[in-house]
């Protein structure tokens, strides 16, 4: 058995390897800074250049914009090499970080936005020039470049790096979102239609919500416990999985912060619980937080998490804000 089986291991063996062989040399993807032309004379595509490279692709391509897809990381040598080529060069630069996963319906729109109205030519570039350019690059062809989705879907693909498996997978899957939206609704191929569904259609994941206060204080005393109740409806197409672990599953996240404050403060979460709750369908969600000790008037947030993955407000949803008046005397106030 052993005997029949080896020349079965050495072919597949030997198609592996010239198969890879020949990916290393026909896909220019996989080596080189991954420089490539999106559209003729309009948009480029790379890999993070050092800033020589950078410099003679300014000179040779007349570059007039540059969108960081890497996000803003002042302090590290790339980044600030980087931003002073723009600098001194008089380029518009702009710092995006796009994930490898499926991105916020808010991060789209913003690439769509710097696509449409940064002067070109423009370069958008990640760290390879593989998973998040290659995105970019789908995105520009369909939005500036008003061609084919069949077309453009080749941007990212193994020809310039990009796998189908392990995170960067997600990149692909959002294009996937789209087509299986356009296959559904018959819709027409065109900007308007992608920029729409972007818009008003897509939900990564499944984190889209809305929330209602039933039972809330108008005024309440200083550090006093004070019993709540919000109505949660999940309005995304998949099911919510509440979890008991401290670490994982959508919950309730509330932040507070004083009204002459602008930055919010993680203040409570509520909801630890093994509960799967179905797209479309509300749930009642009851539990007390402790006032602030300090008098005055302060804003509360009420959002759903999913815990260590994203709030749903990163996401495009929708989160609850209310006043919160809290006042000299101990004990629950005028509800």
């Amino acid at each position: 058995m052993r005997l029949f089986l080896r020349p079965r291991v050495f072919a597949c063996t030997a198609v592996f390897v010239l198969t890879l062989a020949l990916s290393l040399v026909l896909a220019p993807g996989w080596w080189g800074a991954n420089f490539h032309e999106v559209l003729p004379g309009r948009v480029f595509r790379s890999g993070q250049l050092s800033p020589r490279a950078l410099e003679n692709a300014i000179e040779a391509r007349g570059l007039r914009s540059i969108v960081n897809l890497r996000g803003a990381k002042p302090g590290e040598g790339w980044y600030d090499a980087e931003a002073d080529v723009a600098r001194r060069r008089g380029l518009s630069y702009e710092d995006l970080d796009l994930p490898k996963r499926l991105p916020s319906r808010l991060i789209v729109l913003r690439l769509i936005h710097l696509v449409e109205t940064l002067p070109e030519p423009v370069l958008v570039h990640c760290k390879a020039g593989s998973d998040r350019s290659g995105f970019a690059s789908v995105l520009v062809r369909l939005v500036k470049g008003r061609e084919a989705f069949s077309a453009a879907r080749f941007e990212l693909g193994l020809l310039y790096g990009h796998v189908r498996w392990g995170s960067a997978s997600e990149l692909t899957r959002f294009f996937d979102l789209y087509e299986k939206y356009l296959d559904e609704s018959h819709g027409r191929d065109a900007p308007e239609t992608f920029k729409a569904w972007v818009e008003n259609v897509y939900v990564p994941y499944n984190h889209l919500a809305r929330i209602e206060p039933v039972s809330f204080p108008e005024r309440v005393g200083a550090a006093s416990v004070v019993p709540v109740s919000f109505r949660v409806t999940n309005t995304s197409p998949s099911p919510w999985r509440f979890r008991e672990s401290p670490d994982k599953g959508i919950r309730l996240g509330i932040k507070l912060r004083p009204s002459a404050a602008s930055e919010w403060q993680d203040y409570h979460r509520a909801g630890f619980f093994n509960m799967e709750l179905p797209a479309g369908q509300s749930y009642e969600l009851e539990t007390k937080i402790e006032a602030p000790s300090v008098p005055g008037l302060y804003f509360l947030k009420a959002d759903m998490v999913d815990e260590f993955v994203a709030w749903f407000e990163d996401e495009g949803s929708a989160p609850l804000v209310l006043p919160l008046r809290v006042e000299a005397e101990r004990g629950v106030g005028r509800f």
